[in-house]
């Protein structure tokens, strides 16, 4: 992780996301953060008032970035209708199960982490998925069975990171969906 030109936070916000997805937010401690992020433990608590509120400001940009990507995806592989857009939604999720680093879902690993649906990391996991449901609604306006686009995807997202069947889970899951996705 090469972030030596960003300013401190970012390298902080950034440090924290590699190792919450690495090791998990309970087996990641501050020190190691603060040392890949090369800050002082100032800049930390400057910044944030506990090491949950870091992991919440992590889960939210995380999810920012996230639908910022999949908008990016949908625009560049996707032609009209809803089936394309679908199919540009599995593909992307597919390249991305089969990428070096990818290491699971963290919103899912927060969920499991913090199971208290009160506690502001769950909370946090629990608003990205509500995003993605209405971000999956955009994508296929008039549709029925919508919702079960998300369950597939986050059913092809587990596979994939269970069992390493990167794009394939990815394209089994795709079938299913069109199969299910009405107008």
């Amino acid at each position: 992780m090469n972030t030596s030109q960003l300013p401190p936070y970012a390298r902080l916000m950034a440090a924290a996301e590699v190792l919450f997805e690495e090791k998990g937010f309970h087996a990641t401690g501050i020190d190691p953060i603060l040392e890949l992020a090369g800050v002082a433990k100032m800049t930390l608590y400057r910044n944030f008032t506990s090491k949950e509120e870091l992991i919440t400001a992590v889960l939210r940009l995380k999810s920012r970035k996230v639908l910022h990507w999949l908008e990016g995806e949908i625009a560049r592989r996707a032609g009209d209708g809803i089936p394309s857009k679908i199919e540009a939604l599995f593909d992307a999720y597919g390249d991305w199960f089969e990428k070096e680093d990818f290491k699971g879902c963290l919103f899912m690993k927060a969920a499991l982490e913090f199971p208290d649906p009160k506690h502001p990391a769950h909370k946090a996991a629990a608003t990205h998925t509500r995003k993605m449901f209405s971000f999956i609604e955009t994508l296929t306006p008039g549709a029925h069975n919508t919702e079960h686009v998300l369950l597939l995807l986050n059913g092809a997202l587990s596979v994939a990171a269970m069992t390493g069947a990167g794009q394939a889970s990815a394209k089994r899951a795709l079938q299913a969906a069109k199969k299910l996705i009405t107008t």
